[in-house]
């Protein structure tokens, strides 16, 4: 399950089979820096999302650009707890 991510409705889905890996990797990195929003990468071996970006938003570009699912960072035990869908767009500014 290395690399899987969120969509809009809290379900897992893998990468497009259309797209290389690392394509899809560096697209999706560069979709966070460019949109204020981020991608989170799910990191099998210690259970939870890491965090390709530095906002606190999880952004599905690839599935119905509409979704965006917000999570909170706990500093305690240094993972992500989902506080629900954020009905939004952002744009390649950044704006909602």
């Amino acid at each position: 399950m290395n690399g899987l991510y969120f969509n809009p409705d809290h379900k897992i889905i893998d990468e497009s089979d259309n797209v290389k890996k690392d394509d899809f990797y560096s697209e999706m990195k560069s979709l966070a820096l460019m949109d204020s929003t981020v991608i989170y990468k799910w990191i099998e071996a210690d259970q939870y999302w890491e965090n390709f970006g530095k906002t606190e938003y999880i952004y599905d570009e690839y599935l119905n650009r509409s979704g965006i699912a917000k999570y909170e960072w706990n500093s305690n035990n240094k993972r992500w707890k989902g506080l629900g869908n954020k009905i939004s767009i952002f744009d390649s500014q950044g704006n909602t």
